[in-house]
Protein backbone atom coordinates (compact mmCIF):
# COMPACT_ATOMS: atom_id res chain seq x y z
CA UNK A 1 0.00 0.00 0.00
CA UNK A 2 1.43 3.51 -1.16
CA UNK A 3 1.97 6.41 1.76
CA UNK A 4 -0.39 8.29 0.08
CA UNK A 5 -3.61 5.49 -0.14
CA UNK A 6 -4.71 6.46 3.37
CA UNK A 7 -4.52 10.40 2.38
CA UNK A 8 -7.36 9.90 -0.97
CA UNK A 9 -10.44 11.40 0.67
CA UNK A 10 -13.52 8.79 0.99
CA UNK A 11 -16.69 9.51 -0.71
CA UNK A 12 -20.18 9.21 -0.08
CA UNK A 13 -23.75 9.84 -1.30
CA UNK A 14 -24.88 12.87 0.84
CA UNK A 15 -28.43 12.74 -0.95
CA UNK A 16 -28.90 9.05 0.22
CA UNK A 17 -27.60 10.20 3.38
CA UNK A 18 -30.01 13.05 4.18
CA UNK A 19 -32.64 11.19 3.18
CA UNK A 20 -32.27 8.40 5.67
CA UNK A 21 -32.48 10.58 8.45
CA UNK A 22 -34.68 10.28 11.59
CA UNK A 23 -37.27 12.79 12.45
CA UNK A 24 -38.10 13.47 15.90
CA UNK A 25 -41.17 11.07 17.40
CA UNK A 26 -43.22 11.34 20.48
CA UNK A 27 -46.25 9.49 21.69
CA UNK A 28 -49.00 11.64 23.25
CA UNK A 29 -51.78 10.17 25.77
CA UNK A 30 -55.56 10.80 25.06
CA UNK A 31 -58.85 10.38 26.94
CA UNK A 32 -62.25 9.73 25.19
CA UNK A 33 -64.12 9.65 28.50
CA UNK A 34 -65.41 12.74 28.34
CA UNK A 35 -68.13 11.95 30.72
CA UNK A 36 -66.22 10.71 33.14
CA UNK A 37 -63.69 13.53 33.54
CA UNK A 38 -66.44 15.36 33.99
CA UNK A 39 -68.26 13.57 36.91
CA UNK A 40 -64.55 13.24 38.31
CA UNK A 41 -64.21 16.84 39.04
CA UNK A 42 -67.78 16.95 40.06
CA UNK A 43 -66.71 13.99 42.56
CA UNK A 44 -63.58 15.64 43.45
CA UNK A 45 -65.30 18.69 44.20
CA UNK A 46 -68.21 16.44 46.60
CA UNK A 47 -64.95 15.36 48.41
CA UNK A 48 -63.24 18.56 49.18
CA UNK A 49 -66.74 19.26 50.86
CA UNK A 50 -67.46 16.26 52.50
CA UNK A 51 -66.56 16.66 56.69
CA UNK A 52 -63.56 15.06 57.31
CA UNK A 53 -64.64 14.00 60.29
CA UNK A 54 -67.07 11.29 58.88
CA UNK A 55 -64.33 8.81 57.42
CA UNK A 56 -66.78 6.17 56.28
CA UNK A 57 -68.12 8.92 53.80
CA UNK A 58 -64.41 10.11 52.70
CA UNK A 59 -63.57 6.12 52.09
CA UNK A 60 -66.69 6.04 49.83
CA UNK A 61 -65.93 8.71 47.85
CA UNK A 62 -62.13 7.78 47.60
CA UNK A 63 -63.25 4.33 46.15
CA UNK A 64 -66.04 6.07 44.03
CA UNK A 65 -63.25 8.13 42.62
CA UNK A 66 -60.42 5.34 42.26
CA UNK A 67 -63.47 3.46 40.05
CA UNK A 68 -63.85 6.07 38.27
CA UNK A 69 -59.89 6.98 37.56
CA UNK A 70 -59.59 3.34 36.15
CA UNK A 71 -62.43 3.46 33.89
CA UNK A 72 -61.08 7.22 32.51
CA UNK A 73 -57.49 5.41 31.93
CA UNK A 74 -59.41 2.42 30.10
CA UNK A 75 -60.56 5.00 27.59
CA UNK A 76 -56.86 6.17 26.81
CA UNK A 77 -55.37 6.51 23.36
CA UNK A 78 -51.28 6.18 22.82
CA UNK A 79 -51.21 7.86 19.42
CA UNK A 80 -47.81 7.78 17.91
CA UNK A 81 -46.21 10.51 15.95
CA UNK A 82 -43.67 11.76 13.53
CA UNK A 83 -42.81 14.56 12.03
CA UNK A 84 -42.79 14.84 8.43
CA UNK A 85 -40.66 16.28 5.83
CA UNK A 86 -41.49 19.99 4.98
CA UNK A 87 -42.04 19.00 1.21
CA UNK A 88 -44.28 16.69 2.45
CA UNK A 89 -46.19 19.85 3.96
CA UNK A 90 -45.98 21.48 0.92
CA UNK A 91 -47.56 18.72 -0.94
CA UNK A 92 -50.54 18.68 1.83
CA UNK A 93 -50.65 22.61 1.14
CA UNK A 94 -50.63 22.27 -2.54
CA UNK A 95 -53.64 19.37 -2.25
CA UNK A 96 -55.78 21.30 0.04
CA UNK A 97 -55.52 24.35 -2.46
CA UNK A 98 -56.04 22.86 -4.99
CA UNK A 99 -58.93 20.83 -3.32
CA UNK A 100 -61.03 23.92 -2.57
CA UNK A 101 -59.85 26.24 -5.35
CA UNK A 102 -62.57 27.79 -6.99
CA UNK A 103 -64.49 26.80 -4.46
CA UNK A 104 -66.84 29.23 -2.08
CA UNK A 105 -65.47 27.60 1.36
CA UNK A 106 -64.74 29.85 4.34
CA UNK A 107 -61.13 29.81 5.41
CA UNK A 108 -62.17 27.91 8.87
CA UNK A 109 -63.30 25.23 6.49
CA UNK A 110 -59.65 25.30 4.24
CA UNK A 111 -57.38 25.78 7.73
CA UNK A 112 -59.55 22.89 9.04
CA UNK A 113 -59.11 20.72 6.00
CA UNK A 114 -55.34 21.67 5.84
CA UNK A 115 -55.26 20.50 10.05
CA UNK A 116 -56.79 17.43 9.35
CA UNK A 117 -54.47 16.51 5.88
CA UNK A 118 -51.13 17.44 8.58
CA UNK A 119 -52.01 15.45 11.21
CA UNK A 120 -53.14 12.52 8.97
CA UNK A 121 -49.58 12.45 8.02
CA UNK A 122 -48.27 12.76 11.36
CA UNK A 123 -50.20 9.75 12.87
CA UNK A 124 -48.03 6.50 13.11
CA UNK A 125 -50.66 4.54 14.95
CA UNK A 126 -52.87 4.87 18.00
CA UNK A 127 -52.68 1.96 20.89
CA UNK A 128 -55.86 1.65 22.89
CA UNK A 129 -55.59 0.81 26.61
CA UNK A 130 -55.89 -2.70 26.20
CA UNK A 131 -52.98 -2.86 23.91
CA UNK A 132 -54.50 -2.90 19.93
CA UNK A 133 -53.15 -1.01 17.85
CA UNK A 134 -54.33 0.60 14.44
CA UNK A 135 -51.70 1.67 11.99
CA UNK A 136 -53.85 2.37 9.21
CA UNK A 137 -52.22 5.02 6.74
CA UNK A 138 -54.69 8.05 8.33
CA UNK A 139 -56.52 10.22 6.09
CA UNK A 140 -57.83 13.52 6.01
CA UNK A 141 -61.62 12.18 6.32
CA UNK A 142 -60.70 10.22 9.01
CA UNK A 143 -58.77 12.94 11.23
CA UNK A 144 -62.08 14.92 10.62
CA UNK A 145 -64.46 11.69 11.60
CA UNK A 146 -62.23 11.27 14.50
CA UNK A 147 -61.95 15.14 15.50
CA UNK A 148 -66.32 15.25 15.57
CA UNK A 149 -65.64 12.36 18.55
CA UNK A 150 -62.56 13.43 20.66
CA UNK A 151 -63.04 15.77 23.30
CA UNK A 152 -61.38 19.33 22.17
CA UNK A 153 -58.83 18.53 24.52
CA UNK A 154 -57.61 15.59 22.75
CA UNK A 155 -57.52 17.42 19.64
CA UNK A 156 -55.44 20.41 20.73
CA UNK A 157 -53.03 17.66 22.66
CA UNK A 158 -52.77 16.34 19.47
CA UNK A 159 -51.91 19.21 17.31
CA UNK A 160 -49.72 20.82 20.10
CA UNK A 161 -47.57 17.41 19.47
CA UNK A 162 -47.46 17.60 15.32
CA UNK A 163 -46.47 21.86 15.63
CA UNK A 164 -43.75 20.38 18.57
CA UNK A 165 -42.48 17.70 16.20
CA UNK A 166 -42.72 19.64 12.56
CA UNK A 167 -42.13 22.97 13.41
CA UNK A 168 -39.39 23.70 15.93
CA UNK A 169 -36.61 24.33 13.88
CA UNK A 170 -34.02 24.90 16.50
CA UNK A 171 -33.46 21.37 17.77
CA UNK A 172 -29.96 21.43 17.26
CA UNK A 173 -29.57 24.77 18.85
CA UNK A 174 -31.57 23.19 22.09
CA UNK A 175 -29.43 20.18 21.86
CA UNK A 176 -26.33 22.71 22.06
CA UNK A 177 -24.96 21.48 19.08
CA UNK A 178 -23.25 23.58 16.22
CA UNK A 179 -20.67 23.60 13.83
CA UNK A 180 -17.98 22.66 15.98
CA UNK A 181 -19.22 19.96 18.34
Amino acid sequence: MSETADLEPKTFDVIAFTKGRNYPEDTVTIYTDEAGAYELSKLDFKISRTNPNNPEAVETLERDREDLRERIKSSALKVHMRAVPFSVLEAIDDKVNAEFDGEQVTDEEKTERLVHSRLAAHIVSVTNASGQTDSRTWSADDIAAWDQALPRESVRKLIETMTALTFKATYFEEAGLNADF
